[in-house]
């Protein structure tokens, strides 16, 4: 391995910085403009494309993107899968009904307002998305990490005690719930939590600390503490398999996404042939796990081939584009902007228990749960009877809050922040950590309102933190692979 020609050995300090790519920000920013002005005037222009050309557009976009970082990027890393997520759930479905035939836009609710521009929408904030990341400079995070420089500090002890936490909240969450209804039909578990009939609090918080755990362990490895792989795998093992009993698909893609990019910078890389053949798996397997958590059998999935069970997961996840174009149909016309409300609420029930302390505050944030009031917009009939959730995306909590331009400021400034927190990937213990919960925290909130990804991170990176602080300090080398020659990962 070299860089510029030079060996690098596994033990050398390295003072690699982010660097800026000038061909990056200008492209990716003059795209972003051409899209936000094309986006006020859309409908004046005639609707001049369709979704279909929207979705190639931003196909083409990640490509340009890929090429001008490749030689910085690992196989697992946040900036190629995020924008892979973003693909699939704002364009997964023009893909899918265009290029694939399978089924139409409109077979849910029916015909589907602002189709064309939702799209477009979506195109202006996947570029601008790009733009914030190039400008927030690309860190080479091609291999792993070999040792820190800097002062750092163990997480192992914070670790372990948010882990013993963390399952035993899964054990009194299960308890609770009872195992009938927590595993049973997918249908009848959400209608068992709206009529308050159980309560899957304790349960979900445990499946948010045993993985931060796992992540906070695999951040603190050095080549001394070789116990801490197989650890890994043992804790995880069981709360995967319950991700998968209850349909959580969107936790355990993020969970194990996650994992695997802490994993890559800490102990060492993945091939790129892993992670495309675990992602065509994943497309394949999507949904035979949405079938076996409705139904808890896969009879009809079973007997389609891979390529129709890629394109109905083309189809689903590309379901969150559709909701975006409801959401653009819906605001301003029936109801006003929230103006910051939608956001500044999940930031308030970080504190738990607050809803119930504050009078009046409960009814408030649900009337601006995205939830809830686009899954009534649509289909008014079925949020009566089941309190039915159709999802919300990344973009309809800009848009909903500060319209198009606030897609724009937001897409781009969420890219900025992903960016950052990768590069922390490069650097200690702790900051690798946070890089590994932005990773969950970026896979979850693409396709959903901000509450439930924020506390994925804020939990447990916050007991760590108040630990970390504690820690006496001291000077350490952190070595985990010797002195061995580290080939490059490509993509």
């Amino acid at each position: 391995m070299s860089e510029g020609g030079v060996p690098i050995a596994a033990n050398e300090v390295r003072n690699d910085q982010p660097r800026f790519n000038p061909v990056g920000l200008m492209f990716f920013g003059m795209t972003a403009t051409v899209l936000l002005m094309m986006c006020f005037v859309w409908e004046n222009l005639g609707n001049p494309w369709g979704p279909l050309p929207s979705a190639l557009a931003a196909w083409v976009l990640f490509i340009i993107h890929i090429v001008l970082i490749r030689s910085r990027l690992s196989a697992m890393d946040p900036l190629v899968w995020i924008p892979v997520f973003m693909l699939l759930f704002y364009f997964g479905t023009p893909i899918a009904v265009d290029l694939m035939g399978f089924s139409e836009y409109g077979e849910a609710f029916g015909p589907v307002p602002k189709l064309t521009i939702g799209f477009v929408i979506n195109l202006m904030s996947f570029a601008a998305f790009f733009f914030g990341v190039h400008l927030s400079g690309i860190a080479d995070c091609s291999r792993p990490t070999t040792y820190f420089p800097e002062v750092t500090r163990s997480l192992i002890p914070a670790a372990l005690a948010m882990g013993v936490v963390g399952y035993v909240m899964l054990l009194i969450g299960v308890a609770i719930a009872g195992p009938g209804i927590l595993f049973g039909s997918y249908v009848d578990l959400r209608m068992a939590e709206a009529s308050g009939k159980v309560t899957t609090s304790w349960y979900n918080v445990g499946t948010i600390l045993v993985p931060a755990t796992c992540m906070a362990l695999l951040a603190s490895y050095d080549k001394s503490k070789g116990w801490i792989p197989p650890f890994v795998m043992a804790a995880m093992a069981p709360v995967l398999l319950l991700l998968v009993a209850t349909g959580d698909r969107g936790g355990l893609a993020a969970q194990i996404m996650a994992l695997g990019w802490v994993f890559t910078q800490r102990l060492r890389r993945v091939s790129a042939t892993v992670a495309t053949v675990g992602f065509v798996l994943a497309l394949i397997l999507m949904p035979m796990l949405k079938e076996y958590r409705n139904y808890r059998d896969v009879q009809d999935s079973s007997q389609l081939s891979s390529y129709e069970l890629i394109a109905a997961t083309f189809y689903e996840m590309g379901s969150s584009g559709l909701i975006f174009a409801w959401t653009v149909d819906a605001v301003p016309r029936t109801r006003p902007y929230d103006y910051g409300a939608s956001i500044a609420l999940p930031v308030v029930y970080l504190v738990p228990w607050v809803g119930r302390a504050v009078p009046g505050l409960g009814e408030y944030a649900l009337d601006h749960n995205q939830n809830y009031w686009i899954s009534e917009f649509i289909d008014p009939a079925s949020y009566a009877v089941k309190g039915a959730s159709h999802g919300f995306t990344m973009t309809g909590v800009w848009y909903s809050n500060f319209g198009i331009a606030g897609v724009y400021i937001f897409g781009a400034g969420i890219g900025w922040a992903a960016g950052r927190l990768r590069n922390m990937g490069r650097e200690n213990s702790i900051r690798i950590l946070a890089s590994g919960l932005s990773v969950v925290f970026m896979a979850l909130v693409i396709r959903n309102s901000l509450g439930t990804p924020l506390r994925y991170v804020v939990w447990p990176f916050g007991m760590i933190l108040i630990c970390y602080l504690l820690t006496p300090r001291k000077v350490k080398r952190t070595e985990i692979v010797g002195n061995e020659m580290l080939p490059r990962s490509t993509i």
